[in-house]
């Protein structure tokens, strides 16, 4: 993920081959975009962009290309046959747009996927979450998180996150989860990174998860015990390769709930966090605050 603002997710399922295979996915991804309305609706703004939620089709597409234009052409530097970057989740999920003022595009963006729609995540596909589920409060799963590089700023991305505090406020959440990237899949950073966050970032560990089987990386448990007993683990290394969105998120007082697992496909390693909106930093909190919002409804 290096500097990039990522929590991404999976790429479609199912390559996508053929004129006739493609012609027939457009119109399908299409009729269901133009039925795409959001849970949630609100807006807040400042001279230079706005914060929105996706509020049609055309605004989904919106975002789904910025996210192929980041996940895609950007880290992988491909394209997908459809230009979008969709999956089974997008449809039910609500999605944070930041959109330019001066060129009306949209250039940040964040899916969320809310317990009170809907009791499936993306997370879930990678790792047992049943400890999450079981947690009292509303949860919001975070995925998906981009911004175009043009717009990687401080004020691009506190406006997200402001985002993310009205949304929470909204649908009345009490927890944050969802996997964060790191852009490396070689096995002393990964045991670098695994024992920093189980030092430093476990939380009180009451909420743990593992990888899902086919998820697991192989021996890794036996290999960060014995790097852990000769007194192996280079935090110094560990902390270089934290990308900023996961600083954030750990500055915010998130938990790293256990071992990685490897996405090949973007080539990264995803940690399991989790934040308690109850037991936010201070300081971040305060940050969270928007008082120049405009709540235009809310679905229950």
């Amino acid at each position: 993920m290096s500097a990039t603002l990522i929590m991404k997710k999976a790429p479609f399922s199912v390559p996508i081959v053929g004129p006739i295979v493609r012609r027939f996915a457009v119109s399908r991804i299409e009729a269901q975009l133009d039925r795409y309305r959001p849970h949630v609706r609100f807006s807040l703004e400042n001279k230079r962009y706005l914060v929105k939620m996706a509020e049609n089709g055309d605004d989904l597409r919106e975002v789904l290309s910025l996210r192929h234009t980041v996940f895609y052409e950007e880290l992988l530097q491909k394209r997908h046959p459809l230009g979008l970057d969709f999956d089974r989740f997008d449809l039910r999920c609500d999605h944070l747009m930041l959109v330019d003022r001066e060129s009306n595009r949209c250039v940040g963006t964040y899916r969320f996927n809310c317990s009170l729609f809907t009791d499936e995540f993306y997370t879930a596909t990678e790792f047992d979450i049943r400890e999450i589920r079981q947690l009292s409060g509303v949860k919001v799963e975070l995925g998906r998180a981009c911004v175009h590089a043009d717009h990687r700023t401080g004020t691009a991305i506190l406006l997200l996150w402001k985002g993310i505090s009205e949304y929470a406020r909204h649908t009345g959440a009490r927890w944050l989860f969802g996997c964060s990237s790191i852009r490396t899949m070689d096995s002393d950073d990964l045991v670098a990174l695994h024992g920093y966050f189980s030092e430093n970032h476990a939380g009180n560990g009451v909420v743990r998860a593992k990888p899902n089987r086919k998820f697991r990386i192989r021996q890794f448990d036996e290999y960060y015990r014995f790097i852990s007993s000769i007194g192996g683990i280079d935090k110094e290394r560990a902390i270089a390769l934290i990308p900023p969105l996961l600083k954030a998120y750990l500055k915010a007082g998130a938990a790293v709930l256990g071992e990685p697992i490897i996405d090949r496909h973007f080539r990264c390693a995803d940690f399991l966090t989790l934040i308690d909106l109850e037991n936010l930093n201070a300081q971040v909190g305060a940050k969270f605050d928007t008082p120049t919002s405009r709540r235009i409804s809310q679905a229950a």
